[in-house]
């Protein structure tokens, strides 16, 4: 940023072609609001991550958060989210802006993988599940049909700082991950280069579980 700066007050003082001028202008000025957008988008996740609020637990219907996420990232994203949720509610014991922010995250994630050579496919489904020990758990999907993650890159992908994109924190699905283990629940995912992603998540339903302790100041990401 700072050398794009530099170089327009240079061009700034010459001046010796307006038309050239402007066009530089509009070029330099352009790309320091990206850097600029993608630094606030890394201090907003460094932000979450280091921020400390008390975690406000309830019985929240998991498939009603989904249809949440997924509304908000339909309008984002211009294209519709498939989903295929389980036909009774699935009620969990989480902070329902938290879960919610997970699933955004995961459907982000799952748009930007898409690839032009065919059409993007993001779907996302519930189901109920009863372990050998007959515990009863929420588990969900969100699937894609993207690029794939590479094999070399998959044990890295839920650590802090590590990002497959241009200007990303890496923080994401590390945030993720995080909240996801702190509601007791497990998370992972299988992908195909080529193929696509599929990330799955399992949380135990409310019936079925305590409410994890959520002392003040507790991290959530």
């Amino acid at each position: 940023m700072k050398l794009s700066v530099q170089h327009l007050r240079r061009a700034f003082a010459r001046r010796d072609d307006p038309g050239r001028f402007a066009e530089l202008f509009e070029r330099v000025t352009t790309t320091l609001i990206e850097q600029i957008d993608t630094l606030s988008h890394i201090a907003a996740d460094f932000s979450t991550l280091a921020r400390m609020p008390t975690r406000r637990l309830e019985r929240v219907d998991l498939n009603e958060v989904i249809r949440e996420a997924a509304r908000l990232m339909e309008a984002e994203a211009g294209r519709p989210i498939e989903l295929a949720l389980h036909p009774e509610p699935l009620v969990v014991q989480a902070d329902r802006e938290e879960l919610r922010r997970v699933y955004i995250n995961l459907i982000k994630n799952a748009l930007q993988a898409l690839v032009p050579e065919r059409p993007g496919r993001v779907r996302v489904t519930t189901r109920l599940e009863v372990d050998e020990g007959g515990r009863r758990w929420a588990y969900s999907t969100v699937e894609d049909n993207g690029r794939g993650i590479p094999e070399a890159l998959r044990p890295k992908i839920f650590e802090p700082n590590f990002s497959t994109k241009t200007g990303g924190s890496g923080l994401g699905l590390a945030i993720v991950r995080q909240c996801v283990l702190d509601l007791q629940g497990a998370i992972g995912f299988e992908s195909e280069e080529g193929v696509g992603t599929t990330f799955w998540l399992r949380l135990p339903l409310a019936s079925d579980e305590q409410p994890p302790e959520a002392p003040e100041n507790q991290t959530t990401g």
